[in-house]
């Protein structure tokens, strides 16, 4: 998987997110696909057929998405305005947990049933992480 991420990051308006953040951050988390915030769709068809639609998921400010679905991972594309606050290694630009938890917060807000208790444990998962609350 760190290949494909770093051959993402290779795109300079891409920061990753979700999961492999979460795994990026040290938090241990085995990502199932890797879900990235870009603000365009430029050099994305290198890794595989796009398909965009439009969303009303709360995690989606612009509703704008897209995904590729690959022989061994379905990258799950957010299309935005602005990136996320990330923190950039060697390699990789990953969202910062700051940034997660305040998005995390945001979103509760305006869920409820099902997907509010994902997105609960989720916040939870990273709070209890940082030993912090962004309030």
């Amino acid at each position: 998987m760190m290949y494909l991420l770093e051959e993402l990051c290779k795109k300079q308006n891409l920061v990753l997110v979700g999961g492999v953040a979460r795994k990026l951050n040290g938090m241990g988390h085995n990502p199932k696909d890797i879900d990235v915030v870009v603000t365009d769709l430029d050099g994305m068809d290198f890794f595989g057929d796009i398909i965009e639609f439009d969303t009303d998921f709360v995690g989606s400010i612009s509703g704008k998405r897209a995904y590729i679905k690959r022989f061994d991972y379905m990258i799950d594309i957010f299309i935005e305005d602005t990136l996320p606050d990330f923190i950039t290694d060697q390699y990789t630009r990953f969202e910062t947990l700051d940034y997660m938890l305040c998005h995390f917060k945001n979103i509760l807000s305006k869920t409820d049933g099902k997907t509010h208790d994902i997105i609960q444990q989720k916040y939870d998962d990273v709070y209890k992480f940082t030993s912090k609350d962004i309030l």
